[in-house]
């Protein structure tokens, strides 16, 4: 078929998202890292922008530690779930191994971030944008395992990559505020807002807020359409 990628190219755009996948887990570690490690801070990076009183509800807080610990431990079960080598050699692993992402994301992930999404910074519709984020991402797991469960394999390794997609749509929100905020100095930009410099334009963090995942969306669907499961599923199961 015209849309299948080469065999070769295939392998090599596998081993690519491997390594491209790690890189994003080691990331998100350093990121969340500092947060749960005495003294606790609330004062650095994410919980730098947010209100006094958000920082000091024991609820909001609550699901803000679980979401970073359960979040890097989906991204990282993740990775060995996407390589083929894996997969073919160690089925069982690979259904233990998802079972476990697909507990931690449906259980703790992906509600502790609908939580922290209804206090998300940026407005109303950064707020919809995380709350749909959340909801589709808890969706697409809920999906895939239903579908791993019904031994529908090809519609499952589909729906593991759109979740994993929306896994690390973190890496990408970082992404496009690290641009952002790259742009801003380099052309001398002030920022209007002194108060939550990570915030100078809200509707800029809007744009963020829907293209981190939207983004990623998109990239899981040209995969899908290019024939990736293939590679992935192996001539037993296709």
């Amino acid at each position: 078929m015209s849309n299948l990628l080469p065999k070769k190219l295939a392998q090599f755009t596998a081993l690519f998202l491997l390594l491209l996948g790690s890189f994003f887990v080691l990331i998100m570690l350093n990121i969340a890292l500092p947060y749960l490690l005495p003294p606790f801070p609330t004062d650095i990076d994410f919980l730098a922008n947010k209100e006094d009183y958000l920082t000091q509800d024991a609820f909001y807080m609550s699901a803000f530690y679980t979401h970073i610990t359960s979040s890097c431990l989906v991204l990282a079960l993740g990775l060995p779930l996407f390589w083929p080598y894996f997969l073919q050699k160690f089925p069982l692993w690979h259904r233990r191994l998802g079972r476990y992402y697909s507990y931690l994301l449906l259980f703790l992930a992906a509600p502790s971030g609908l939580i922290m999404a209804f206090s998300g910074s940026g407005g109303i519709w950064a707020k919809v944008a995380f709350v749909c984020q959340a909801l589709l991402w808890w969706a697409l797991t809920a999906q895939a395992f239903r579908l791993a469960l019904a031994k529908n394999f090809r519609g499952h390794a589909a729906f593991m990559i759109r979740s994993y997609a929306f896994s690390l749509s973190a890496i990408s929100l970082r992404l496009f505020s690290y641009l952002i905020s790259y742009l801003r100095y380099q052309y001398d930009i002030p920022c209007p807002s002194e108060s939550f410099p990570y915030l100078c334009f809200p509707q800029i963090y809007v744009f963020e807020a829907w293209g981190s995942w939207l983004f990623n969306a998109l990239i899981a669907e040209i995969l899908i359409a290019k024939g990736l499961i293939r590679l992935y599923l192996g001539p037993k199961m296709n």
